[in-house]
């Protein structure tokens, strides 16, 4: 069974590798107390939709709070000096291709051993498709994240900086910012997969007590 302390310490090792210089970032969800019935019931179904409707509409409100922003922003950026462009082109070029790569990097280790703790638990006839959902989810986004990720660099003039418009400097914090959202939710997905797990095992543990 997965060491879901290890899962938790790294999840929050991800989130410190954020896309913070190009697009502001913010708390993370709480954890759900356990269930009382097994992942695939009711009420677990119900509790985590509400969850994820929660998630979702923070994301939205955050989101439309930074487009609001960043149009003031862009008309600063019309008169930003030379020297301003180039630390925004190092720093963009520095977090898509390192800092970007940790965090997808722990996402995908993390992501693999989740997939094998369902293959096993699924060998012992558990019903693990909450888990397989969540976890279809969390690989989904992590992609969708890679692609914006690959939509930047593309943007990233090389060696010139200095004629980054303020047409592009909206596109890339733009991108940063759909690519960042991605991540909270590969993260959350993968979240609720470990909880599933988590909430599975418990439940078999209270049926070999009895």
């Amino acid at each position: 069974m997965i060491k879901l302390t290890r899962f938790c310490a790294v999840l929050l090792l991800v989130s410190a590798f954020s896309l913070t210089a190009l697009a502001e970032d913010s708390g993370r969800g709480k954890e759900r107390p356990f269930m009382q019935f097994a992942p695939g019931g009711q009420t677990w179904r119900e509790e985590t939709r509400e969850a994820r409707e929660a998630f979702h509409e923070k994301l939205r409100t955050e989101r439309e709070k930074f487009l609001a922003e960043l149009r003031a922003k862009k008309e600063e950026w019309k008169n930003a000096t030379d020297v301003r462009k180039r630390a925004f082109c190092g720093v963009a070029t520095d977090i898509v291709k390192r800092r970007f790569g940790v965090a997808t990097g722990a996402l995908e280790a993390i992501q693999a051993r989740v997939e094998s703790a369902i293959e096993k638990l699924t060998d012992e006839g558990k019903d693990t498709s909450a888990a397989e959902e969540a976890l279809d989810v969390s690989e989904a986004k992590l992609a969708e994240a890679k692609e914006k990720a690959e939509d930047i660099k593309a943007l990233i003039p090389e060696g010139g900086c200095k004629n980054i418009t303020p047409e592009l400097f909206e596109q890339i914090k733009t991108l940063a910012r759909e690519a960042k959202d991605l991540l909270k939710e590969s993260k959350e997905s993968l979240r609720e997969a470990i909880q599933a797990l988590k909430d599975l095992r418990g439940k078999t543990d209270e049926d070999e007590s009895q």
